[in-house]
């Protein structure tokens, strides 16, 4: 008697010291452990009771045994088989190709497109989250991400990850400041302003001096003007949130005017410049001939022509020309609306570190170029690419060690 008591107190330690050793290592590994009707429900196969119908039918299997019931745990990536058809697991990152008009949030209480939709169609993005928003008159890249630790790391200023924009601005913005920027950045001095330099002349990688002279002649606003807003992004421009740097990458003039109509705040040289016609212009309607208003005002009876064969088509034909005349000044006055919102525009590529609301059009508005569209195209070292507006797709396996490396530092 006493010597099974003794054994089974043996038993109990084994087993207990067992329980430690396991949820010792559990501790220690760095993977999530959820059950395994949940793992499954994450990834998209169902509810938890369309889960739990599967195991009871014995379709689910893990490394060939076939799984009985969801309450047993294992990591979050352990690859799991349906009828022999394995379910991927969540990804690490996601890459959505967002357009214009949809909402960087879940849901939306207003009936908007929102980020909620996508998962009707890419199931593994219900576990997941979007890394900070994009504007809705912003497109590009957006991530969805399945680690908060990860998420936080994207997001925090600290961290220093670029994020990379295309820009359509308004002002005519020339290319050779964003290669001279870089030149340029270790010349210039708190003491030596920009006029100063460019009267004693800049030397550039092809060994040449370029003086003001030669900035005149090659459209000196321009240059300027872009020299300037390289500086200016560099150095900090303040907003309503504070100041915020950027890194101007290029800079290229459009060959054409752009319309500008959209921009909901325009710079004071576009909303004081005068109109380009007169109201008196727009309120004017085409007058008839003397000879017509006078022959519609007459009665069939007191008007002799139009007893004459032919008189009504000849008034047919006039009401005709009447309208068309009409609508051709209708088309002019719209087409002289739409110029005056035609503006000489640029397309620049600008890089951030933080992502405040709507930072980047702020930015740029205060130096002077309006945003007219903006669109993102890298998040660190992720490219949007090719990738079909309103398509997502999982990241890849360089995408994949790029972010990793953010939660070993952890």
């Amino acid at each position: 008697m006493i010597q099974s008591s003794s054994i089974t107190r043996r038993i109990k330690i084994q087993n207990n010291n067992l329980l430690f050793m396991a949820s010792k290592s559990n501790r220690m590994s760095t993977k999530t452990f959820h059950r395994i009707e949940r793992i499954l429900s994450n990834r998209g196969v169902g509810s938890r009771n369309d889960v739990a119908k599967l195991f009871r039918q014995r379709r689910v299997a893990i490394n060939g045994e076939v799984i009985r019931s969801g309450a047993l745990k294992y990591p979050t990536d352990v690859e799991v088989e349906i009828d022999g058809e394995v379910i991927q697991p969540i990804p690490l990152l996601a890459l959505y190709h967002k357009p214009v008009g949809v909402i960087s949030t879940m849901g939306d209480p207003w009936g908007r497109e929102a980020l909620e939709e996508l998962s009707f169609q890419f199931p593994f993005l219900k576990t997941m989250h979007p890394v900070g928003r994009l504007d809705s008159d912003t497109s590009g890249l957006l991530l969805f991400s399945s680690s908060g630790h990860l998420t936080q790391t994207l997001l925090n200023p600290s961290s220093k990850i670029e994020r990379e924009y295309e820009a359509c601005v308004t002002g005519s913005i020339s290319p050779l400041s964003s290669s001279l920027s870089s030149s340029l950045s270790s010349s210039l001095s708190s003491s030596l302003s920009l006029s100063n330099l460019l009267a004693k002349g800049v030397k550039t990688s092809d060994g040449l001096s370029l003086f003001l002279s030669l900035f005149l002649s090659l459209s000196s606003s321009s240059l300027s003007s872009s020299l300037s807003l390289s500086n200016l992004l560099a150095k900090g421009v303040k907003t309503s949130d504070g100041v915020f740097s950027a890194r101007l990458i290029s800079a290229q003039p459009c060959d054409q005017l752009v319309d500008c109509s959209q921009i909901k705040d325009l710079p004071p040289s576009l909303s004081s410049s005068p109109s380009l016609f007169s109201s008196s212009s727009l309120s004017s309607s085409p007058t008839l001939s003397p000879s017509l208003s006078s022959s519609s005002s007459l009665s069939p009876s007191l008007s002799p022509s139009l007893s004459q064969p032919g008189s009504i088509e000849k008034e047919r034909e006039n009401d005709e020309e009447r309208d068309r005349e009409r609508e051709n000044d209708e088309e002019k006055t719209k087409e002289r609306e739409r110029e005056k919102y035609l503006v000489p525009a640029s397309i620049i590529r600008v890089a951030v570190t933080e992502g405040k609301y709507r930072m980047v059009r702020r930015v740029l508005h205060n130096t002077g170029h309006s945003v007219i569209s903006l669109h993102r195209i890298r998040y660190g070292d992720i490219l949007l690419g090719d990738l079909e507006e309103g398509e997502v797709r999982v990241c890849g396996e360089r995408e994949r060690e790029w972010a990793q490396q953010f939660l070993k530092s952890a």
